[in-house]
């Protein structure tokens, strides 16, 4: 079993940001099945909806139940943002208890400082006033005045030594009392009253200060002072680093940043970051430090890199991303959640080392393409979700609730099959099955993936779609454990951008799909014009590997095609000129070329074969009224009696002469009439031609 990057310690349970709740296996509860109608179901529900809370295995969250010190103190550095650590020196706390590192980082950051007699009574529940002496010292409230507790009946019960910092919470509407008019200084904290009372110290931070909000590009901030927001930063545009910052509200990466770049360096953010903007390529955290980190980009897919010495708590993911570890010397992206809000069919990608992952996602492809994960934890409500494997990577523990597709020859070293995951599909043996579905799983050949199409549903020659099983029906198709070869036309072919690349082999996977019930999901491999396509249908799955060679292809040509009638001729006539624009200087050379009309007026598309290679060309035509070519004269010495060899020398020295200096190249061919000469002029990947009917004079000779 590998080791976790962060030590979580045996507690018995974790609550939302490390507050210990239930069992070790305890998962975070989507919806909470114990606060409808309780008093603080608002604050909760939006607690678990951010991934902030975690409850037991059987949906509940307690909210009643009392809260411990150490509990309390994990949830506040969590929150707060609270990471440096100290010593904790007290006689009742070792320093292999679970929350010796939270209550070091509490004393470090100086609002605990333990009782007199140098203990701490970590698994003690907190009481209302030691919870309101905690939160007035983070907040450094103003505590001179005590005279907000006496509107509560039970104001002589209150102690001397927590009076002044209860006062300052009530007053800044922090904290409140009970309907019956006392505040309960001795009672023991629930629960409900924690999540409440870290939520309103939070907010009462942040909300006196405006937000910052970035909208144009450049660096913000330096190395050598650390700039401090009490508020929430907003970046709204691409090309912003972040340079040197603690950021005590939120941190917002929005949809103006579309598919651009931002660098988060050496940054610290107490609160939530949300990412809604970037690509394929933008999101990097350099030496940060962040607690939550929500992505939801609402098209497209974004990366998020993290560098160095940044640490991520957790990743709640609601739209496609990847997640990327590279060169990470801290523990970059520890705990990732697959959110129920993740549309069917996304695909996730995954580059690192991962303590946990849990899915609550339905019918979604994750991808390990590099490193390994601690613990995976399926949710008996996230059906059909397929984990791929690339080579070399391994996941240590899997738990599954629901049934699940695990492609890929990786290792794979212990599974639990517990009900509802019976049927599941795995590529390779596990080292170890358990659980009560242990022996009802499926695995799949070594060498294929066999799928089930039913008849009369197209496939494109890809792939097809579905997973193995017994019992399946319709017509069994084998995908090659060997990656399939295929041409796929982009503009600028083999230096077209990695989005552009991916985009065209999307369209080449899809456009045989089109009107099937059989849907698809590409993402690339590990090697350099690797492609890994997922067919989807009727719940199952199957994967294979496309291995692309990327061919030029233009944008639309706009040229000039002459015909009789020009734009008034037939569409017969129009697609007989275009054939013969397309195939004249063809001739003579291996080169074939068929056209075909486009769904647009006007566009045709010529696809030209060489040697078992194809690419397509596409023509934005202008029919013209057919005229002869353009008649020029060209000097040529002996005029029309030098030789073929002369004549295109000095139609060539004509069509060049006025290129010179210019990024235009052009190539001359003699045409089947006589006195008739075609250029090819090429500039940027584009080409196109024109025609040339010469005349050719005498060239006078100098005198010797």
């Amino acid at each position: 079993m590998g080791r976790r990057k962060k030590l979580r310690g045996a507690v018995a349970g974790v609550l939302s940001l490390s507050m210990a709740l239930a069992s070790m296996d305890a998962v975070s509860a989507q919806t909470a099945s114990d606060v409808q109608g309780h008093w603080a179901e608002q604050q909760i529900q939006n607690w678990i909806s951010s991934g902030n809370l975690k409850g037991y295995q059987d949906g509940t969250v307690k909210p009643n139940n009392a809260i411990t010190r150490a509990e309390f103190i994990t949830m506040i550095n969590r929150m707060f943002g609270f990471t440096d650590t100290g010593s904790a020196n007290f006689k009742d706390l070792s320093t292999t208890n679970w929350a010796y590192s939270d209550i070091a980082k509490a004393v470090k950051a100086g609002y605990v400082t333990g009782y007199s007699d140098q203990t701490f009574h970590p698994g003690s529940n907190i009481s209302r006033q030691e919870a309101a002496t905690i939160i007035s010292n983070i907040l450094g409230l103003d505590t001179s005045n005590t005279d907000s507790i006496k509107q509560f009946s039970d104001a002589g019960k209150i102690p001397a030594w927590s009076q002044d910092s209860i006062s300052a919470v009530v007053e800044n509407n922090i904290m409140k009392g009970y309907p019956n008019g006392t505040f309960g200084a001795q009672n023991q904290l629930t629960r409900a009253e924690a999540v409440v009372l870290i939520d309103s110290a939070v907010s009462s931070r942040t909300s006196a200060a405006e937000p910052v909000t970035i909208d144009q590009a450049g660096t913000y901030g330096n190395d050598q002072e650390t700039t401090v927001v009490n508020g929430d930063v907003i970046i709204n545009v691409p090309g912003v680093t972040l340079n040197n910052y603690e950021i005590k509200g939120n941190l917002l990466l929005g949809a103006g940043i579309g598919s651009g770049d931002v660098t988060i360096k050496n940054v610290k953010v107490h609160g939530t970051t949300n990412v809604e903007g970037g690509g394929e390529n933008s999101i990097h955290f350099v030496d940060s430090v962040l607690v939550n980190v929500v992505v939801n980009k609402q098209n497209g897919a974004v990366r998020l890199v993290a560098e160095g010495t940044t640490q991520a708590d957790k990743v709640i993911i609601q739209s496609s991303a990847k997640l990327e570890e590279s060169d990470v010397n801290g523990e970059g992206f520890t705990d990732v959640e697959l959110a129920k809000e993740l549309p069917a069919n996304t695909t996730v990608q995954l580059k690192g080392k991962f303590d946990d992952i849990n899915f609550f996602s339905v019918s979604v492809t994750v991808q390990l393409q590099r490193g390994s994960i601690q613990d995976v934890t399926v949710d008996a409500a996230a059906s059909d979700n397929t984990i791929v494997l690339s080579s070399s990577t391994q996941i240590s523990n899997l738990v599954l609730n629901a049934i699940s597709h695990i492609l890929g020859a990786s290792q794979l070293t212990n599974v639990i099959v517990n009900e509802g995951a019976q049927k599941s599909t795995f590529d390779t043996r596990p080292s170890q099955v358990q659980g009560v579905q242990q022996t009802n799983i499926i695995v799949n050949s070594s060498s294929t993936v066999t799928s089930t199409v039913s008849s009369g549903s197209s496939s494109g020659g890809s792939s097809s779609s579905g997973s193995s099983g017994s019992g399946s029906t319709g017509n069994e198709s084998q995908v090659p454990s060997t990656p399939l070869v295929v041409n796929v036309p982009v503009v600028d072919g083999e230096n077209a951008t990695a989005e552009a690349k991916l985009a065209a082999v999307e369209a080449y996977v899809q456009a045989p799909l089109e009107g099937s019930p059989i849907t698809a999901t590409v993402v690339p491999g590990d090697e350099a014009g690797e492609y890994i396509v997922t067919y989807h249908s009727g719940g199952q799955q199957t994967v294979t590997t496309l291995t692309v060679t990327f061919l030029v292809k233009v944008a639309p040509v706009e040229v000039n095609v002459p015909v009789i009638n020009g734009e008034n001729a037939t569409d017969e006539a129009k697609l007989a000129a275009v054939e013969a624009y397309v195939q004249a200087p063809l001739e003579g050379t291996p080169i074939t070329a068929t056209v075909v009309a486009g769904s647009t007026a006007g566009e045709y598309t010529a696809t030209y074969s060489s040697g078992g290679t194809t690419t397509e060309k596409t023509f934005a035509v202008t029919f013209l009224v057919k005229v002869a070519p353009v008649e020029v004269n060209v000097p040529v010495i002996n005029g029309e009696n030098a030789t073929d060899e002369a004549k295109l020398a000095a139609v060539e020295a004509y069509v060049q002469a006025p290129l010179e200096g210019t990024p235009i190249t052009a190539t001359v061919v003699a045409g089947s009439t006589a006195g008739e000469y075609t250029a090819t002029y090429s500039s940027g990947g584009t080409t196109t031609e024109k025609t040339f009917a010469v005349t050719f004079i005498e060239e006078e000779v100098a005198a010797g």
